[in-house]
């Protein structure tokens, strides 16, 4: 597990210790959608922005095109805005995708609760069901790839055709003896307290894991307030957990992406 991993893996967990204090209540994003057409329909329909999760919290989806559905899970403080160049890009191409802000990102509620990796999948569960998607190529970038995998875990792979691990934090974040490669608790509670005392400096800090040398000047140095999601919205600490039983779950196919040049931003 290398630097940048064990930094995001603390920045995920610090979560709400860094700002749940300050975090202000945030108003309903508006009445959840009622379940929606089939997911390979051959005619575009309009379809609403949200879908509502078990415990009432509303998430809000892009929805584009139609075809063969690809669910994009994105990272870590990242809201589904940033697949918009792979989504114009899909769709042209005759598929139908579908991304959707994590609870506490982007325009999706941010409860006061709700951030375990059980509930998140059961979110990546809730909008497969509300969208009807079915034969789906699943692709979840870092963070992402624990609900994707979690999700396989709880709720089978019935909809799932195939699945894609880009940049993955699987099995699990903390160090245990079947786990050699991950980080020792101890590290892992030194970074939650620095993202808790001062975000801004940690981001700093820790800014050049996250790139390589040759990567574009405009693409470095993202100032910590155009992050979205959890670090200023949302009030819980979402937990890392132990993923690993998940595996025996398998899809019939499954591609993971983890290559030396993973610290670009792209």
């Amino acid at each position: 597990m290398n630097r940048r991993t064990v930094l995001e893996a603390a920045a995920i967990g610090g979560l709400g210790a860094a700002f749940s204090a300050s975090a202000a209540a945030t108003e309903s994003a508006s009445s959840a959608a009622t379940a929606q057409t089939s997911a390979n329909t051959n005619t575009q329909t309009t379809r609403t922005p949200f879908v509502r999760a078990k415990d009432g919290t509303n998430l809000y989806v892009q929805d584009w095109g139609t075809g063969r559905p690809i669910v994009l899970l994105a990272a870590w403080t990242f809201n589904s805005a940033v697949w918009g160049e792979h989504i114009a890009a899909l769709t042209a191409a005759n598929n139908r995708c579908v991304a959707f802000d994590r609870r506490g990102h982007g325009r999706s509620d941010a409860p006061s609760g709700g951030y375990d990796v059980d509930m998140l999948a059961d979110d990546v569960a809730v909008v497969f069901e509300q969208r009807d998607l079915k034969d789906a190529i699943l692709v979840a970038h870092s963070m992402g790839t624990i609900e994707a995998v979690r999700y396989l875990a709880r709720h089978g792979i019935a909809r799932v055709k195939k699945l894609v691990l880009i940049a993955p934090t699987t099995p699990f974040l903390r160090k245990t003896e079947d786990n050699p490669d991950a980080a020792p608790i101890e590290f892992i509670e030194a970074q939650y307290g620095q993202i808790a005392k001062d975000y801004a400096k940690w981001i700093a800090d820790n800014e050049a894991p996250f790139f390589a040398p040759d990567t574009a000047a405009d693409r470095t140095r993202v100032p910590p307030h155009d992050f979205d999601g959890g670090h200023t919205k949302g009030p819980g600490r979402i937990e890392p957990s132990d993923v690993d039983p998940a595996r025996r779950q398998g899809c019939q196919r499954a591609i993971a992406a983890h290559g030396g040049e993973d610290r670009k931003a792209h």
